[in-house]
């Protein structure tokens, strides 16, 4: 029963996730507002020292026993819970339970100790005006401060938001609200096959070249070049020590994208006959294209840095050429921050990356504790010391399952809409051509604004100022 529970949860964590925008912005928020919950019964939150509200907590399993627990948080509100009991020792594998600061607040269903339905994060929807430790438990604004506290979902400095804590209107009351929420889970239940078997993961793979191993030059980056052959080779070992180790966690749907320079670079006899590649150009969603909002999780395979890092062997961003900077609403960013962005805007995280120690590390800066895998150490633009192939296929394949091990502890990065991208090229005359569009203004000499609605009407936009010219054929 124990392993029925729990493959229900995992089921309705994914169900939830990927059918927001079916459920609408306000159902979706509810849904969340209601099951979402920080931490465990009696924790304290690390950031804020606020001891988590009182909860009654309902499971199934051999020895299962109920227990009570009163707790105080720190605006004095008396709360209690009920728990399952396990051997002895409370269960941290699932919980489901119902919380109440003198009156009954939300529903919880959680794993380990976290939250099935975006752990931490401050989504409760506008209208509601949740107490003072609501608000600092999941990543809000202390009362009376304009400074965000940190949240589950990454964002970018400028992107949190803090609501009105003072306001005490709400358009719905708290019966409504669970019952509205209750009514919307029982329909996510409904959806999700009662087994022991976790539901099926899926994975998307982003795979460049100037982040695998052994590459330094030209030279082992294109068809002109010498040893481009054998590298093709090492970039597909590469994306495959990768799907082997997925599968062995339990990945059942692989999509991959040929990401590199013509999208033709992957030996494609060298994969698994139930592996779907995504080859060439253009893209509307560039490195990205085939994601959606069905994928668990997405790497990052043989990335490098980006075009402002001074670090990094190749570092550049989309066209060393062409491109100085890329900005996505005012921080610069490198493919990997892009590329999460994308990913994000479905609800995907991105889990791990491969690449040399400046892409590694600037990624993890960008989108959070992923795993990485350093397969090669810069020394200047074209020089460095490497692993042999061998040695960075183990690496990648132990730092895939290690993600995949922790699934759970990765939160997609999400961008504020509408979103502002300023390019900056390395001539003048893009620049001056691409604003006579009257969607686009020149910021300088240089540089480019264009707002999208959205990180997709970005990556379209951008797909077209790298791509287009005029001679174009067929």
């Amino acid at each position: 029963m124990a392993e029925q529970l729990y493959s229900v949860t995992d089921c309705l964590w994914r169900v939830v996730r990927t059918q927001r925008r079916r459920l609408g912005v306000s159902a979706f928020l509810l849904v969340l507002w209601t099951l979402g919950g920080p931490g465990a019964v009696g924790s304290v939150d690390a950031q804020t020292q606020t001891i988590h509200h009182g909860r009654a907590w309902f499971a199934a399993g051999a020895g299962a026993g109920f227990g009570y627990e009163r707790l105080l948080d720190r605006s004095g509100t008396l709360g209690g819970a009920f728990f399952v009991r396990v051997g002895g020792t409370p269960w941290k594998n699932v919980r489901l339970g119902i919380e109440w600061t003198g009156w009954i607040r939300r529903v919880t269903l959680s794993t380990g100790g976290r939250s099935l339905f975006a752990p931490g994060a401050d989504l409760s929807p506008p209208m509601v005006t949740p107490p003072v430790v609501e608000t600092q438990e999941r990543g809000g604004c202390a009362p009376g401060s304009s400074t965000p506290r940190p949240a589950a979902i990454k964002t970018w400095p400028g992107q949190a938001r803090c609501r009105n804590t003072t306001s005490t209107g709400t358009n719905m009351n708290n019966r409504n609200r669970l019952v509205a929420a209750l009514a919307l889970l029982t329909g996510a239940i409904a959806t999700c096959p009662l087994n022991a078997q976790d539901g099926p993961l899926k994975l998307y793979i982003s795979a460049d070249m100037e982040g695998v191993v052994g590459v330094m030059t030209a030279d082992q980056l294109g068809p002109q070049g010498f040893e481009y052959q054998r590298f093709r080779e090492f970039m597909t070992r590469e994306v495959l020590a990768a799907v082997t180790a997925a599968r062995s966690a339990g990945v059942k749907e692989i999509v991959i994208s040929d990401s590199h320079g013509n999208g033709e670079n992957l030996l494609i006899e060298m994969l698994p006959e139930d592996v779907t590649v995504v080859r060439s150009w253009p893209r509307p969603l560039m490195m990205m294209e085939g994601i959606d909002s069905t994928f668990d999780a997405a790497i990052f395979i043989g990335y490098h840095a980006g075009t402002t890092n001074p670090d990094g062997i190749r570092a550049h961003t989309i066209s060393s050429a062409n491109l100085a900077d890329i900005r996505l609403n005012g921080q610069s960013v490198p493919e990997a921050g892009i590329n999460a962005a994308i990913a994000g805007y479905f609800g995907v995280p991105v889990i791990m990356v491969s690449g040399d120690d400046a892409a590694v590390a600037e990624a993890r800066h960008v989108i959070g504790d992923i795993e990485g895998a350093v397969v090669k150490w810069h020394t200047s633009f074209h020089a460095g010391k490497t692993l042999t192939p061998a040695a960075a296929y183990r690496l990648i394949g132990k730092k895939v399952t290690a993600a995949l091990g922790r699934l759970r502890d990765f939160a997609p990065v999400v961008l504020e809409n509408p979103v502002r991208l300023d390019v900056r090229f390395k001539n003048y005359r893009p620049s001056q051509l691409l604003a006579y569009l009257p969607i686009v203004e020149r910021t300088d000499a240089h540089s480019i604004r264009f707002v999208g609605k959205d990180i997709l009407e970005v990556s379209r936009f951008l797909e077209f100022v790298t791509n287009y010219e005029p001679g174009l054929k067929p």
